[in-house]
């Protein structure tokens, strides 16, 4: 489903909890230089909001609104 909105499933992991209307930040484990980009690239990718109700719809996650 993720692909097919133009995401990754990393990407949506990350969108998906900053999503939550309690969270303000994620903190990104890394073991050097290339997965410090990686999570920068992740974390500054456009999830559309499609995706999320295709999820819920599907059960996959709960659905809440920001």
């Amino acid at each position: 489903m993720c692909e097919a909105h133009g995401a990754s499933l990393p990407e949506a992991a990350v969108a998906y909890v900053l999503r939550h209307p309690a969270v303000v930040s994620v903190v990104l484990g890394s073991r050097g230089r290339a997965q410090v980009e990686q999570n920068l690239a992740r974390a500054a990718t456009h999830v559309p909001d499609a995706l999320w109700g295709d999820l819920a719809s599907a059960g996959l996650i709960q659905e809440f609104s920001r």
